[in-house]
C-alpha cells in the first residue's frame, strides 16, 4: 500500500473502477448543467431578447390573442418543452447519487469478505491483516458516498432553480392568459 492517489485507488479494489465512471459521468453532468444554467436567461416578462420564456410568450400571444383558451394549452405545451430542456441530465444525476453509495457499500462488503477469507487462510488473528482488510474494504464506501454527496447536492439545487423558474412561468402564463380573456370580454 502506497501513499500515491493511484495506489490508494488500486487499493480500494475492483469497485473503484465502476465508481471512477460515476465520478466521471457525475462530474461531466454537473459542469455541463453549471455552464448552461450560468448562461440561460433566466428572466420572465423582462423584454429580454435572449429570455426563451419571454419568447414563448410573445410567439402565443401573437398567434392567439383572440382565443385565450388556445394561447393556455400552448403555452403549456411549450413550457413542458423547456423544461424538459432544463432538466436534461439530472435523472442520471439523482441515479448516481443513487447508486454510488451502494456500489461503495458492495465493494465493502466484497472486501470485507476477502479479509474474512485471508484470516481464515492465515490461521491467526492479527491486527496488521483485519486493519488491511478494513482499510481496503472502507475506501470503496468513502468514495461511493463522496460521490453521492456531490450528485445529490447539485441534483438539488438545480431541481430546485428550474422548480422556481416553472412557478414563475406559470403565474406569468396565468396573468397574460387573464389579460387576454379580460380583452375577450371587453370586446
Amino acid at each position: 500500500m502506497g501513499n500515491g492517489l493511484f495506489d490508494f485507488f488500486v487499493t480500494g479494489g475492483p469497485f473503484m473502477y465502476p465508481l471512477l465512471l460515476f465520478l466521471f459521468i457525475g462530474m461531466t453532468l454537473i459542469i455541463e448543467r453549471c455552464l448552461f444554467f450560468f448562461r440561460f436567461d433566466w428572466s420572465i416578462n423582462s423584454g429580454s431578447e435572449g429570455s426563451p420564456f419571454d419568447a414563448l410568450l410573445n410567439k402565443n400571444r401573437g398567434q392567439y390573442h383572440d382565443d385565450p383558451e388556445s394561447f393556455n394549452r400552448f403555452m403549456e405545451m411549450d413550457c413542458r418543452a423547456l423544461l424538459q430542456g432544463l432538466d436534461k441530465g439530472l435523472d442520471m444525476l439523482a441515479a448516481i447519487a443513487g447508486i454510488a453509495p451502494i456500489t461503495g457499500f458492495l465493494g465493502t462488503v466484497t472486501g470485507m469478505i476477502i479479509a474474512f477469507r485471508d484470516i481464515v487462510a492465515a490461521g491467526d488473528v492479527s491486527p496488521g491483516l483485519i486493519a488491511a482488510g478494513i482499510y481496503q474494504a472502507l475506501i470503496t464506501t468513502a468514495f461511493g458516498l463522496i460521490i453521492a454527496v456531490l450528485a445529490t447536492f447539485f441534483s438539488v439545487l438545480f431541481k430546485a432553480r428550474i422548480s422556481r423558474y416553472m412557478k414563475n412561468m406559470e403565474q406569468a402564463s396565468n396573468r397574460m392568459y387573464r389579460t387576454l380573456s379580460e380583452s375577450q370580454g371587453r370586446e
